[in-house]
């Protein structure tokens, strides 16, 4: 992913206010949530009655999760962090690892028998995020060298490709298995952990 990202964050001016990147790309990611909280309060998206959240909800999602990104890896280029900066970054940031997790817990869907994941599971996901977050930023207090296990590029090409496989196919395609009869909810749940 760096290469394109690399290629990305050279267009336009640099002299833009990393905190002003960095909190146009937070909104980016509060606008998509509470969209998607608007059309899936009670996160059943992926249930038994598909449709409820249309199709541009997820496009729309998919493209704030890519301008974010973009947002944040520009906002790195500009090399004029401050402590106060990073300290900004990574509140929002945690911020952001809440939501991603709540994000894809609507995707899936608590109420979807075999496919769906359970508010456990999600609470336990969550915890698992959240953690090792906090530990990375502990780690990095203490060794001055920031590690982030879980892989964030990772996670928003996996976030910003399930926008874009529901909005081209729908819901429907966590309803079938996927590998030796596991969902692909079930994999990506055991990838998580």
């Amino acid at each position: 992913m760096q290469p394109l990202w690399n290629r990305i964050v050279k267009i336009g001016a640099i002299h833009r206010g990393t905190n002003l990147l960095t909190f146009s790309g937070f909104l980016f990611i509060l606008i998509n949530y509470f969209l998607l909280s608007f059309y899936d309060w009670d996160y059943t998206a992926s249930g038994a009655s598909p449709g409820i959240v249309p199709t541009w909800v997820w496009l729309f999602g998919a493209c704030t999760s890519f301008c974010a990104y973009a947002l944040g890896k520009r906002a790195q280029r500009t090399q004029s962090s401050s402590p106060l900066g990073e300290l900004f970054d990574h509140g929002l940031d945690s911020w952001a690892t809440s939501i991603f997790i709540l994000s894809y817990f609507s995707i899936c869907s608590c109420v979807n028998g075999k496919t769906g994941i359970s508010v456990h599971t999600m609470y336990i996901s969550l915890s698992i995020v959240l953690l090792n977050f906090m530990f990375s930023h502990w780690e990095k207090y203490n060794t001055g060298v920031l590690f982030l296990p879980w892989g964030y590029d990772l996670s928003q090409v996996t976030l910003i490709a399930m926008y874009l496989v529901i909005a081209a196919v729908g819901v429907e395609v966590w309803h079938k298995p996927f590998l030796f009869g596991y969902y692909i909810t079930d994999v990506l749940v055991i990838l998580l952990r």
